[in-house]
């Protein structure tokens, strides 16, 4: 089952953001979120507040836990 969230008007350009996304795709929900959480650029933020309000998404719908979600695109 999939989980979408999606984030608007974001003042930064994809291109700035998509190495971020391309270093958590594929990985676990809970390691996707701390790893955006402790990088220091602020670029990060949009990606984590996306994930972290899917999981949200997840865990309040189907009640999923954090640990069973992976990024997939």
């Amino acid at each position: 089952m999939q989980f979408k969230a999606s984030v608007r008007y974001v003042s930064i350009s994809c291109l700035k953001i998509r190495p971020f996304a391309d270093v958590v795709r594929g990985k676990r929900v809970d390691y996707a979120l701390r790893w955006l959480g402790t990088y220091p650029a602020k670029k990060a933020i949009p990606l984590y507040k996306m994930i972290a309000s899917a999981a949200a998404n997840a865990k309040s719908l189907k009640n999923f836990n954090p640990e069973q979600l992976v990024v997939k695109e």
